[in-house]
């Protein structure tokens, strides 16, 4: 995608962004966890244009340059009560962004563990994802819990 088209995006999810939470801000990118006991999330969030480049066999998508593994450690420190637990029994998600060559046509993927259904209207608010053009996906087993049968 053309550096010119992401400027027009990030102008356009703004300009949207403006209208339904009142602020002008860029979406972004993300790995995360949920503390359901508190209802907070613990992740790390970037510009989604300044995300890596990923290709597949069927999409070219933007993603966080992290993965939930490797961050483990500092969300850990955020969060204490998680340091004697595995990074995949704590529900977790990840913001994308699917780059279409049809511009109208490109959005925000969002992969999270099915017991998070309740939580899209505060990952869309804290990772500034512009709801017209954001998705839900729960169900990618890589997002599962790996404590539940």
């Amino acid at each position: 995608m053309k550096t010119n088209s992401f400027k027009d995006l990030i102008a356009k999810y703004k300009d949207v962004n403006l209208k339904t939470i009142h602020r002008a801000a860029t979406p972004h990118v993300a790995v995360f966890w949920i503390d359901i006991e508190t209802d907070t999330i613990y992740g790390d969030g970037i510009n989604f244009n300044e995300g890596e480049l990923l290709y597949s066999k069927t999409c070219k998508h933007m993603g966080h340059p992290g993965g939930h593994y490797y961050m483990w450690d500092q969300i850990t420190q955020r969060n204490p009560k998680w340091q004697k637990e595995h990074y995949e029994d704590i529900p977790r998600g990840r913001v994308t962004f699917e780059i279409n060559p049809s511009i109208e046509k490109c959005i925000f993927k969002i992969y999270m563990c099915p017991i998070l259904r309740q939580y899209e209207k505060m990952v869309c608010e804290e990772y500034n994802l512009p709801e017209k053009y954001s998705r839900f996906f729960y169900n990618d087993e890589h997002y599962c819990l790996s404590n539940i049968n």
